[in-house]
Parts: C-alpha cells; sequence; structure tokens
C-alpha cells in the first residue's frame, strides 16, 4: 500500500491537498507531518518539526515511516514577507 508524508497539511495549499486526498478516497494513504497535533484530523498524524533531525521524531515512530513512506509531498513553508532569507531557507528549502 502507497502511503504518502505531506508536510504543511496545516497551511492553505497541503490542507487543500489533504482535503482532496481525503475526498477522492483513492491513492496513497495520508499521514500528515503537523508543527502541532490539531483534533479531529481526517488522516493519521504525527507532530515533528522540519527543521529538526529524523523531523523531530522519536526513533520508533521515524523508522516506522521510513519503513512505510513510498512518497513525500513537502508543501510546508514560512510565507512571512519579513523573515531572514536563512531563517526561511531553513524550513522552505532545507526541511
Amino acid at each position: 500500500m502507497a502511503v504518502l508524508l505531506l508536510t504543511g497539511a496545516s497551511g492553505w495549499v497541503g490542507g487543500e491537498l489533504l482535503r482532496r486526498f481525503v475526498e477522492a478516497g483513492s491513492g496513497p494513504e495520508p499521514v500528515a507531518l503537523r508543527r502541532q497535533r490539531k483534533p479531529a484530523a481526517p488522516v493519521a498524524t504525527v507532530e515533528g518539526d522540519l527543521r529538526e533531525p529524523c523531523l523531530g521524531l522519536d526513533r520508533d515512530t521515524y523508522r516506522g515511516l521510513q519503513q512505510q513512506v513510498t512518497e513525500i509531498l513537502h508543501c510546508a513553508a514560512d510565507t512571512r514577507f519579513g523573515l531572514e532569507l536563512e531563517a526561511a531557507r531553513e524550513v522552505n528549502t532545507r526541511g
């Protein structure tokens, strides 16, 4: 079974894509990587941080994702206009 790791699911673009995946009911099973757990998520979620090694996840969770995830869709971004370039790159590019 295909499993899709979706970053930025709580944002505008990632949230819309997540909604479409859920509504389609076919395709890869989405797992949302989020900065904070939010109640009533329509899919499985893991709380992590793109800026941290191993996504800030504990070893077992990270290994589980390594074994299951077949696709990654990176939609996480910091879109603040006043953000320093290096800080923006930390999430938007390196993440």
